[in-house]
């Protein structure tokens, strides 16, 4: 296993068809994991119900949506979902009203790093009653 490999402290030895090369002393080994990004987006013009639930670990790294024209005044929101802890979980995690702000555009990055376990689920929600034309895309890296 790699923690196995990172701590050999003894001799290491390679044996290539014959020649070999060996080691004597302390071993480091270094296990790089490459970022699998990911996106999901959406588009519409009615109420915005999003839910991205992937079964495994992600780590949200924005959420942006861009309103053809002003939208009405409602609140934007992303929810993170604790399905096992149930709703007491639950945790507003982004909240702005566009429409009374006078913007088509918001851009939700987390101050930190911030983690969907497996399981858990992120909710994104709008009620667009005036039928503005959105495009929102969530971006995240999935982590495995």
């Amino acid at each position: 296993s790699i923690g196995d490999i990172a701590n050999i402290t003894n001799v290491v030895s390679v044996d290539d068809n014959g020649g070999s090369l060996t080691v004597d002393g302390t071993v480091t080994a270094t296990v790089t994991r490459a970022a699998q990004l990911a996106l999901n987006t959406d588009t519409g013009v009615g109420n915005i119900s999003v839910q991205i639930n992937l079964g495994v670990s992600f780590k949200i790294l924005g959420v942006k949506i861009h309103f053809a024209g002003i939208p009405t005044a409602n609140d934007f929101v992303v929810t993170s979902n604790n399905l096992a802890g149930g709703p007491a979980y639950d945790t507003v995690l982004y909240k702005a009203d566009p429409g009374t702000l006078g913007v088509t555009d918001l851009n939700f990055v987390p101050a930190g790093e911030l983690v969907i376990e497996a399981g858990d689920h992120l909710t994104i929600t709008f009620t667009n009653a005036g039928g503005t034309t959105y495009g929102l895309t969530t971006t995240y890296e999935l982590l495995m």
